[in-house]
């Protein structure tokens, strides 16, 4: 998607949650991909991670970026998604 195609927004995402994987993937369709894998496993009763032998995803990672600043902002955004 047009996210995907961005490597400022995808390395703010890297950099604004150090604790979650930010990756790029080779799939053309990735949103697609995943809406069905989640249908597959609400219509299975398992999960997308049991599914995960039944195909093979290359990707890469996405570095974060040192932004001067950016700290005091992330703080600020976290609090509003958390507490509305």
């Amino acid at each position: 998607g047009g996210f995907a195609k961005n490597p400022f927004y995808t390395a703010l995402l890297a950099t604004m949650f150090p604790d979650s994987r930010v990756a790029l993937t080779s799939l053309k369709e990735a949103t697609g991909f995943g809406a069905a894998l989640l249908a597959k496993a609400a219509l299975e009763k398992t999960t997308p991670r049991a599914l995960a032998p039944c195909f093979k995803i290359d990707t890469q990672r996405v570095a974060p970026v040192v932004l001067p600043g950016l700290e005091p902002y992330v703080e600020t955004f976290l609090n509003h998604v958390q507490n509305g």
